[in-house]
């Protein structure tokens, strides 16, 4: 995967450049109820951010007697060529629409900041 990050929005939430980063993912199913993903990607140095790997691990799994909602946990690691590091663990749950959307909602705890945090998201497939 190939993604690049434009500097859009409001100053709080991003930054004057344009990141470019390459991925790999990969997604296996284990049985009927369990699968695990990963992801392996580099961000190239750009401006004032620098280059880092990014690394996740995401087992999933899918409730009992439904199709649409599933619940994830996992490590997501970032590692900067100067040694500083982040790294957090979170989970979540995903409920998959008819539509071909997606809702999240996760929460996890930053290790490096010692912070809990709370996100949701919103996904449609085209």
């Amino acid at each position: 995967m190939a993604e690049l990050s434009l500097p859009v929005g409001s100053d709080a939430f991003t930054n004057d450049d344009a990141i470019p980063s390459v991925g790999l993912l990969a997604d296996h199913s284990l049985n009927e109820t369990w699968g695990i993903s990963s992801n392996l990607g580099y961000s190239f140095e750009s401006g004032n951010n620098l280059d880092s790997w990014l690394f996740t691990l995401t087992p999933g799994f899918s409730f009992p007697n439904s199709e649409n909602l599933g619940g994830y946990f996992g490590y997501a690691g970032m590692y900067y060529g100067s040694g500083f590091n982040e790294h957090w663990i979170e989970g979540g749950l995903a409920y998959n629409l008819d539509s071909g959307a997606q809702l999240d909602f996760n929460l996890g705890y930053d290790t490096e900041g010692e912070v809990f945090f709370i996100g949701a998201g919103f996904a449609k497939g085209f």
